[in-house]
């Protein structure tokens, strides 16, 4: 039995060869074992064959397989490509249910959704994944004191309490960097750097405050002083703790705002502080802007409102950040 299953396994490599001179090598064994002397005569039959066509076999992915692993990698493409659009329409997908719509397997959907997280594109959610939302708008002060005003007020009476007589703060422009400046004003012997018109005014007249407001270009609709004249003047000085306000927050990516020349400032800001301190309202969080300012890595507390999803405040605290809740 053991001879015809050789010819077979002779005949299936003679079709599979696409080369004539390959082909002719192991249609010919007698002829090779003549040239490889009497040695390979004890070497068993089965290895002999085995090491014959071991080597030809060895090239064939590349090929004969090439095109199903063309084909394979469409799949997953046209895959991930209709779970993006039941994500767009949806807000949310989850394992299970992709996982039957899709006919696969459940570590397959993970997979997927692995990877568009890894390209920015989802954002992981226990069981399935969310739609990533973008900031892309850089609305007025004036419309954004309005939204979440009372979250607003609570987070900037418990960064307030952070700062202490004698502190060198840096507050940026913003509306909850603004309800810390409302809330300072009593301290004593404090220097607060600012690039916000905003701040400056909030501040303007408190006696025991001294004020340092950067130079540069007045942006209209944050009142932010931005360009290499404020970033050269923090580049001369020194500040214990930065109260940082964005525009969207993002596990992965990290803090964003929609202005390039901002998040230059705002990274120059954290260069200069000792302790980052991120004030931010629920609303932002899940959400990519335009110019990426810092990691959350690079962030000391976060202090936001109670409405925060679970999810979100288990991911943050898994990696060990400071989160306090108002």
């Amino acid at each position: 039995m053991a001879l015809p299953l050789l010819k077979n396994s002779l005949r299936f490599l003679c079709v599979v060869r696409l080369c004539g001179r390959n082909q002719a090598r192991i249609l010919q064994p007698q002829r090779r074992r003549a040239r490889e002397g009497n040695a390979e005569k004890n070497f068993p039959l089965f290895f002999r064959l085995l090491s014959s066509f071991l080597p030809q076999v060895l090239r064939y992915p590349r090929s004969i397989h090439e095109p199903l692993f063309q084909k394979s990698r469409m799949l997953n493409l046209e895959r991930r490509t209709k779970i993006l659009e039941l994500l767009d329409k949806h807000g949310q997908v989850a394992v299970v249910e992709l996982s039957k719509r899709f006919k696969t397997s459940e570590v397959t959907i993970r997979n997927d959704l692995k990877d568009l997280h890894a390209h920015g594109l989802v954002r992981r959610a226990h069981g399935g994944a969310v739609k990533v939302a973008t900031v892309s708008m850089d609305p007025s002060l004036k419309v954004k004191a309005e939204l979440h005003a009372d979250e607003k007020r609570r987070i900037g009476a418990a960064a307030a309490a952070l700062i202490n007589d004698g502190d060198s703060i840096i507050l940026d422009s913003g509306t909850t960097t603004q309800q810390i400046a409302r809330q300072i004003k009593n301290k004593k012997d404090l220097k607060v750097i600012t690039n916000g018109l905003n701040i400056a005014m909030e501040l303007f007249g408190a006696k025991e405050i001294q004020l340092i407001f950067l130079g540069g270009v007045i942006r209209q609709n944050s009142l932010s002083a931005v360009g290499h004249f404020a970033e050269d003047i923090l580049a001369q000085l020194a500040a214990d703790k930065l109260f940082l306000a964005v525009d969207a927050c993002d596990v992965e990516f990290g803090l964003s705002t929609p202005n390039v020349e901002e998040s230059q400032v705002n990274q120059a800001m954290a260069r200069i502080a000792k302790e980052t301190i991120l004030v931010a309202d629920s609303s932002k969080f899940g959400k990519r802007s335009l110019s990426r300012i810092a990691p959350l890595s690079d962030i000391d507390i976060i202090i936001t409102d109670k409405n925060l999803p679970t999810d979100t405040q288990t991911e943050l605290r898994s990696r060990e950040l400071k989160l306090v809740l108002v």
